[in-house]
């Protein structure tokens, strides 16, 4: 392979491209929500979408696959489509491609919506490096790890959609089960790196609690979503799917923990939610 084929598919590798359809979802279901339609888009409004793909993922994943390339070896079973190659040598290669990503992002997302969308590319960048990057470091605080997912990965990116149509108006309800949803998923990916992350004292939810516990929290976490999901929605049940997915691993695993059931699960959960996402946005 040349090195531009090898930088290329590091990059995307990197990026988590199993993962692409969820963010710009997350933000259309925001936008939609909000009382907007995309029959009235534009074309730098699909240019930002198509930022929250590989550009959003290299800057996010790409941040944190530096941050532990020095732990992520001891995992022989993860999928390079899971990130974490474990090889320091790529370690500026990824950094280059978080470099343009960067670049890339705020300069569409400013085109797009103007200083909104330079804050929000400033808002990644910094949510990526208090994440992955010492000091602050969330990934080693146990709750704090799983809590930042929901609100990030929900909240915030759900809310960018939503007050482009309603500025700074109070999110629905709905939005705040969705991030549990996303909280309970994290959790479960902490169940699935436990083994790695206790060998390299990472302390994660997983490693504060213990698989067993941790599953435990999982389930009441779940439940509790799915029980306010139908109270709010009614009967929904490709959302209700979604809770599912995650509810039956964890269940299982506090049996007996099993880090490759939780990682085929975790697969699952991701297309299982880009299905139901685009159900959604579409109908």
């Amino acid at each position: 392979m040349s090195r531009i084929h090898l930088l290329a598919r590091l990059w995307i590798l990197t990026s988590r491209p199993l993962l692409y359809p969820l963010i710009p979802l997350i933000f259309i279901l925001g936008y939609q929500a909000g009382g907007g339609s995309l029959t009235d888009w534009l074309y730098q409004d699909w240019l930002f979408v198509l930022m929250l793909t590989w550009p959003f993922g290299m800057v996010v994943y790409g941040i944190n696959d530096v941050s532990d390339s020095a732990t992520d070896y001891l995992d022989h079973d993860r999928s390079r489509f899971e990130g974490g190659a474990g090889d320091k040598s790529n370690n500026r290669s990824i950094i280059l491609g978080v470099c343009i990503a960067v670049v890339l992002m705020t300069l569409v997302a400013s085109v797009a919506y103007g200083w909104l969308g330079f804050i929000f590319s400033v808002l990644v960048l910094f949510a990526s490096l208090i994440y992955s990057v010492a000091p602050f470091r969330l990934k080693g605080r146990a709750g704090l790890d799983v809590l930042f997912s929901g609100i990030v990965y929900v909240c915030f990116i759900y809310g960018f959609g939503y007050w482009l149509v309603k500025p700074f108006s109070s999110l629905p309800e709905s939005v705040y089960i969705l991030a549990m949803l996303a909280v309970s998923l994290h959790a479960l990916g902490t169940l699935r790196d436990y083994t790695v992350d206790h060998q390299a004292r990472v302390r994660t939810l997983a490693v504060a609690l213990g698989p067993r516990l941790t599953s435990a929290s999982i389930v009441i976490i779940t439940l509790m979503g799915m029980t306010l999901w139908q109270k709010e929605r009614g009967l929904d049940l490709a959302a209700q799917l979604l809770f599912i997915s995650i509810l039956v691993p964890a269940l299982l695993t506090i049996r007996q923990p099993n880090e490759r059931l939780v990682r085929i699960a975790m697969r699952v959960t991701a297309i299982l939610v880009a299905v139901v996402g685009l159900f959604k946005v579409l109908f």
